[in-house]
């Protein structure tokens, strides 16, 4: 796995090196791709999303701080 890093612009993270050309999907990754597709109902998943809209109506949200986001809890 590499990290690539990047920069938050405008909404967009801009890569700051040309991302690899090979993309190597490992056991783990191949099933998050298909519990993903899976048209399966998900009730764990639906009331989670019902519990976060009615905090989005209820004001009990914040907006996203990009430069949280990127910042690691172990340095730069």
């Amino acid at each position: 796995m590499k990290i690539l890093k990047g920069k938050y612009e405008n909404g967009q993270i801009k890569l700051m090196e040309p991302a690899p050309e090979f993309v190597f999907l490992d056991r783990d990754d191949r099933r998050w791709d298909e519990i993903i597709r899976d048209p399966g109902p998900r009730p764990a998943l639906c009331a989670e999303a019902d519990q976060v809209l009615e905090d989005y109506r209820a004001g009990k949200t914040a907006p996203l701080d990009p430069k949280k986001l990127l910042t690691h809890p172990f340095g730069p």
